[in-house]
């Protein structure tokens, strides 16, 4: 799975945000940012999630990070949430 995550990377310019839900099939969230951001440490994420369960990066609970938005959510929130996160 991490091969075919960077031979698409490769493929395209770089991102300045990904938005990745928490909980997805063959790969989480937290997966693919520690992945993303082992090389591309200029991307941003942020992340989603409907569930209430407890997840960590770097320790910290995902649900008090800046980065983080709970399902459901609206556009605007949405869009509030980039533009804090890219500072725009």
């Amino acid at each position: 799975m991490e091969e075919r995550l960077w031979n698409y990377l490769k493929r395209i310019p770089i991102f300045d945000l990904i938005i990745s839900d928490v909980i997805m099939p063959e790969m989480s969230g937290l997966i693919l940012f520690e992945i993303v951001s082992s090389r591309y440490r200029k991307i941003k994420f942020l992340f989603i999630s409907g569930y209430s369960n407890e997840f960590k990066i770097n320790n910290q609970d995902i649900h008090t990070r800046d980065n983080f938005i709970q399902k459901p959510f609206t556009a605007s929130a949405v869009i509030s949430k980039i533009r804090d996160i890219c500072n725009i």
